[in-house]
């Protein structure tokens, strides 16, 4: 889809698939993508996170605790690297 990219993926314990990338969510407007599904191609989640200026996932891994993803994010023109950690359900945690 010329709308998303996938860049980074990552194989749970569990099993499933990690992707991460970004989504086209607006004109000029990224926002990251974390993918979770099974081997065989079914989804489990999907989550798009971001603000008002482009986001990209680039590298996605797992613990048995949580999910961790890099990326970066765009402010004001200036481009910073992006940590973020989320739980199993692919939600943010603190």
């Amino acid at each position: 889809d010329q709308d998303n990219a996938l860049y980074g993926f990552s194989k749970r314990q569990d099993g499933t698939e990690l992707f991460v990338g970004y989504e086209l969510t607006g004109i000029d407007n990224q926002d990251i993508l974390i993918v979770n599904h099974e081997n065989d191609g079914d989804l489990i989640w999907d989550q798009v996170l971001g603000g008002p200026s482009n986001d990209i996932g680039h590298y996605v891994s797992s613990t048995s605790e949580a999910i961790l993803l890099t990326g970066t994010a765009s402010l004001f023109s200036n481009q910073s690297i992006t940590f973020l950690k989320l739980n199993e359900q692919g939600q943010l945690e603190d």
